[in-house]
């Protein structure tokens, strides 16, 4: 991925300790900025699901389908998770969507592992824990955004009634509870990432750099100028103000999303020619 690299003039190629236009590498770099809003909102039941399974799957047989998904959907996240965090060179957020499968795979199996369990002493304290932890983690990446500030209200007194259901479930075994409680949990984690796809289909999107959900207020971004890493324009909106794409405006550079780089100095449907009058490669470049 990093072979999108320019040499010479142009993006510099960012990444690092030390931070630049792709942001800080580190185990927190998807947690981070706009990463974090547009991957990890179930990230920690992701994570958890792994372990979770492989203690309720135990010894099975060897050809035992769960543990197969479990260790195949489990690699994908762990080795997709570590590259997309210390990769340096350009990294966009819309490289997370190949994590998307992984983590909706195992949030699933996670969830239906701990269900199976319910009735054992440990299921019934680390599920309430984790809908919780997870709950203010949504609330915490909601918040990131000053679109719907009702919604992450919503998140955590939804969260925590899911756990508290649970808690008292698992204290009174009844078993009715605990279907409740799955149902409202389900609908409070599920809020802020239905919000964000929603969010984003409805608006229309330009350019070549698409992000999920509304722009993110500056303080809550890092790096760059105005606010947004990478040094996007709008003060923390997408583009300036367009979701998930860059501002209109720029494609009078001649491509979408252009800030003057090797073909931005040419309008669209311009014919540029070199001193000799003839059109030059350039030129030819931008009206393929």
């Amino acid at each position: 991925m990093s072979g999108h690299d320019h040499k010479g003039g142009g993006m510099p190629a960012g990444g690092g300790h030390g931070g630049g236009k792709w942001g800080h590498t580190g185990l927190n770099r998807l947690f981070s900025s706009e990463f974090g809003t547009q991957i990890s909102w179930l990230a920690p039941l992701a994570f958890a699901g792994i372990v979770i399974s492989l203690l309720v799957i135990g010894r099975a047989v060897r050809t035992d389908v769960r543990r197969a998904c479990v260790i195949a959907f489990g690699g994908w996240l762990t080795v997709t998770w570590l590259v997309f965090s210390f990769m340096a060179g350009i990294f966009h957020q819309y490289y997370t969507v190949a994590l998307a499968p992984a983590l909706a795979a195992l949030v699933a199996i996670g969830a239906f592992s701990l269900w199976i369990a319910r009735d054992k002493l440990w299921a019934r304290i680390v599920t309430p824990i984790l809908i919780v932890f997870t709950a203010f983690w949504d609330f915490s990446l909601a918040g990131r955004s000053q679109w719907l500030p009702w919604l992450k209200w919503a998140i955590l007194i939804i969260g925590l009634m899911g756990a508290l259901g649970f808690a008292l479930a698992g204290l009174l075994r009844i078993r009715q509870l605990a279907l409740v409680a799955l149902i409202v949990s389900v609908i409070g984690l599920m809020a802020g990432p239905a919000a964000w796809t929603l969010y984003t289909v409805s608006q229309g999107h330009m350019g070549s750099i698409v992000l999920a959900g509304p722009g993110l207020t500056s303080r809550s971004i890092g790096g760059g100028s105005g606010g947004m890493p990478g040094g996007a324009p709008g003060g923390g909106r997408h583009g300036g103000g367009q979701a998930g794409g860059m501002a209109p405006g720029n494609m009078q550079q001649g491509i979408p999303g252009g800030d003057g780089g090797p073909m931005g100095s040419y309008q669209m449907g311009q014919d540029p020619t070199d001193q000799l009058g003839q059109p030059s490669k350039q030129g030819q470049i931008a009206r393929w």
